[in-house]
C-alpha cells in the first residue's frame, strides 16, 4: 500500500480519486429542498426561548402574600381539626407515643 501510494504517478491519483468522489452521496444538508439558512434558524430560535422565557419564575410580592396568607388560614383550620381528633394510643396500656408492638410496659 505504501508503495502504491508513493509510486503511483499524479494524473492516475487525480483519475482514482474523481472515480470514487463521483460515487459518493451529495451531502445531507444540500439534499433537503426546505432547508431554513442560519440566520432564520437563530433568530427563530431566539425568538422561542424568548416566549419561554416570559413566564415569571416567581410570583409578584402581593401574590406571595396573599397565597400566605391563605396557606397560614389552612393550616390553622388544618391544626384545630387534628386537636378535635383522639390521638392514637397503645393498645395494650393504653398510652400515646408508641405502638402495641414496641410497648415496654404492661
Amino acid at each position: 500500500m505504501k508503495r502504491l501510494l508513493f509510486t503511483l504517478p499524479k494524473l492516475a491519483m487525480k483519475e482514482v480519486f474523481d472515480r470514487y468522489s463521483s460515487k459518493a452521496p451529495n451531502p445531507l444538508n444540500t439534499q433537503f429542498a426546505d432547508r431554513v439558512d442560519k440566520k432564520t434558524a437563530i433568530q427563530k430560535h431566539k425568538e422561542k426561548t424568548q416566549q419561554k422565557n416570559t413566564t415569571s419564575l416567581f410570583p409578584s410580592s402581593a401574590e406571595q402574600d396573599r397565597q400566605q396568607s391563605t396557606t397560614v388560614s389552612a393550616e390553622s383550620v388544618a391544626t384545630s381539626v387534628r386537636t378535635a381528633q383522639k390521638s392514637r394510643k397503645c393498645s395494650k396500656c393504653k398510652k400515646t407515643g408508641h405502638t402495641k408492638r414496641t410497648c415496654q410496659g404492661t
